[in-house]
């Protein structure tokens, strides 16, 4: 699933670079691209939410908010039109990613901290 979860990051940052090379005067092709890196980038954290779930000491408040980036995300993909959902969408993007990096420190200094050997005599 973590495969999975960067091939379409991958592409959806592709398509982020291309939408950033045509601009609103190009409005299909920017639009095109636009809806591509939604879908895209939803999917990406629709797989990483699914892969985080095995893990056992993952956050179900970090699941929820990656479920509703992952669905703001691609209903804003599907229909395109409402500016606002573009808005609330990207701002869903850096919160999620934000609280999976805070959250990923949080388990690898628990990790770092736990003895991994114990002697005792």
């Amino acid at each position: 699933m973590l495969l999975v979860t960067q091939r379409f990051g991958i592409l959806g940052a592709l398509a982020l670079a291309i939408s950033g090379l045509y601009p609103m005067h190009f409005l299909a092709l920017h639009s095109f691209f636009s809806t591509c890196l939604y879908i895209l980038l939803g999917t990406a954290f629709a797989f990483s939410v699914a892969a985080l779930r095995y893990y056992p000491t993952c956050s179900i408040w970090l699941l929820i908010v990656g479920a509703s980036t992952a669905l703001v995300a691609m209903l804003y993909g599907f229909f395109h039109m409402v500016t606002v959902l573009e808005w609330v969408t990207t701002a869903l993007f850096l919160c999620y990613l934000g609280l999976l990096g805070a959250e990923t420190n949080r388990l690898s200094s628990e990790t770092m901290d736990r003895p991994t050997t114990t002697v005792s005599r």
